[in-house]
């Protein structure tokens, strides 16, 4: 019997399903309470094994003088189930062959796997600073910023969701902005926050005539994003390439050293 059961177990057919299918062999048509009862099996679990049993082809339901009854398939129909298996295994063996040497050319080595990502609409780009930015392996964190990521995300997603989890992950921020009128009024605040006063994050500034940033830029691990805080149509992208990054980390300390903390 565990031989009978071993082998039934590998048409993907569970223990209670493998005892129903042998009580039914054995009874011949059966209600499902006396299923139930054969097998010590509640009435509810046995009414979804018959359903996966039918699906297989093992079952049938019919009825007759007695109401309706279950009955189970001549075990000749298991040689139907497993040589269609059997079809079905070469085919999908076949199919890998054919597609394997397109495969192996998409393939690249971890190092120097490198990869695009494109991030639409409001809620895709808070869920590319989210889920990239606020998942970076380096707590330090580079880039260029505008204010106008302020007024596109809004004040709550900022304080509450984005600084909070920026402060929970121990996070330091490193980025520079243009030295204009109304960035100056940013400055002052800024200044108050206890981001700023626990220095997890530091603001340099470069004069509007020599750097006047329109997106906003992020650096971290092997990554370099740039987002377009443009109200109604924000958008942003995501390069995974640790030579491009390594580029822009030179480009940025050029600037860096340039920069004055605000």
């Amino acid at each position: 019997m565990s031989d009978i059961k071993q082998t039934l177990g590998k048409l993907n057919l569970n223990d209670k399903e493998i005892d129903i299918y042998l009580a039914l062999l054995k009874s011949g048509p059966a209600s499902v309470q006396n299923v139930s009862r054969s097998t010590s099996i509640s009435r509810s679990t046995v009414y979804q094994r018959l359903e996966n049993l039918k699906n297989a082809g093992l079952v049938n339901f019919e009825f007759g003088e007695k109401g309706k009854a279950v009955k189970a398939i001549h075990p000749e129909k298991l040689k139907e189930i497993i040589d269609k298996k059997v079809m079905e295994s070469r085919k999908l063996s076949n199919d890998y062959n054919a597609i394997l040497p397109e495969l192996s050319n998409l393939y690249q080595p971890v190092s120097t796997k490198s990869k695009v990502m494109y991030f639409e609409g409001l809620s895709g780009l808070k869920r590319m600073i989210m889920n990239y930015e606020m998942e970076a392996k380096n707590k330090d964190l580079y880039g260029y910023a505008t204010i106008k990521m302020i007024s596109v995300f809004g004040r709550e997603f900022i304080n509450n969701v984005y600084h909070k989890k920026f402060w929970e992950k121990g996070f330091k921020d490193h980025y520079i902005m243009s030295d204009t009128e109304e960035n100056k009024k940013f400055f002052e605040n800024a200044k108050k926050g206890k981001l700023y006063k626990a220095e997890r994050i530091f603001i340099k500034k470069l004069a509007i005539k020599i750097f006047n940033p329109k997106v906003n830029v992020s650096i971290f691990d092997d990554k370099y994003s740039i987002s377009l805080m443009k109200e109604g149509k924000p958008f942003g992208v995501v390069i995974q390439n640790q030579e491009i990054a390594d580029h822009q980390m030179e480009l940025f300390n050029i600037l860096w050293d340039k920069a004055k903390l605000i």
